[in-house]
């Protein structure tokens, strides 16, 4: 038997010499003889259970043959059927292909699926970009008149341009840290469904989070720039176009002790 099969039954206990009897025939029992490698009969990213009985005692209707060359594979079939209809001319030799054939139709399954994640995973990626860029340019771009201000204040171009880029990375970077965290651990559910691609690999990690912080630092800093350059008091430029100002005149007061008439105050 296989060693992920002798794991299975017995753990990490030495299987040699042990019983197993099979549900089909209870009453055959089969002496566990020795412990091989493991192998990927069924799919490719885990090994499969295996039993290796005697010829002797169990005949199979089919039976795959494999045979090893240093020259090419296909140039030794014919070699091959030549000697099984030598052996037996009404055994017949089916399903013939090399190795690489089997993989290759093996990983089919598989292939599709990771190509599919992918093709995925890079729209949602690209989704969360554009997201990101729109949500802070919108959000710097509001606070316009608030650059304004504090530079009409004092505040130097540079200054405010690294307090909205600052204010607007820190909440990119919370959500970086939660997003990754969440992927991490809800990696291992799509374990199975690839091949060859480790779904907690560092890499990945690490390319998402280069994108979007890239994303998000251009999102702050164009219009923060944009914002930092422009007058900080608008309207201050003088205008040529003729205009009309209309001031208020204030309201007469009566004086106490005078009457409302044309009467002469009085000299004495």
């Amino acid at each position: 038997m296989s060693q992920a099969t002798a794991r299975t039954f017995w753990g990490d206990q030495n299987p040699l010499g042990r019983t197993l009897r099979r549900s089909a025939d209870p009453d055959v029992p089969f002496t566990v003889v020795g412990v091989v490698g493991d192998v990927r009969s069924t799919q490719l990213s885990q090994e499969s259970p295996a039993f290796y009985y005697s010829i002797t005692t169990r005949t199979m209707r089919l039976m795959d043959v494999v045979a090893r060359t240093d020259a090419s594979p296909e140039s030794l079939v014919p070699a091959i059927r030549k000697k099984i209809k030598a052996l037996d001319p009404d055994l017949p030799m089916a399903n013939v292909s090399t190795m690489e054939q089997w993989l290759t139709t093996g990983a089919a399954q598989p292939r599709l699926t990771t190509i599919l994640l992918s093709t995925f995973a890079g729209v949602a990626l690209l989704i969360a970009a554009i997201g990101i860029y729109a949500v802070l340019t919108y959000s710097v771009s509001q606070r316009t008149r608030e650059i304004g201000i504090r530079m009409a204040l004092g505040a130097t171009p540079r200054r405010a341009l690294e307090l909205i880029v600052s204010e607007g990375m820190r909440v990119v970077l919370l959500g970086l840290v939660i997003g990754l965290a969440g992927g991490f651990a809800l990696g291992r559910t799509v374990q199975s469904l690839v091949y060859g691609v480790g779904v907690r690999d560092p890499k990945i990690y690490f390319l998402v989070a280069a994108v979007l912080t890239a994303v998000a630092l251009a999102a702050c800093f164009i219009p923060a720039r944009r914002a930092a350059v422009v007058d900080p008091i608008p309207g201050r430029e003088e205008s040529t176009e003729p205009f009309e100002l209309r001031l208020p005149l204030p309201r007469p007061t009566s004086r106490r002790g005078a009457s409302a008439g044309s009467r002469e105050p009085s000299t004495r």
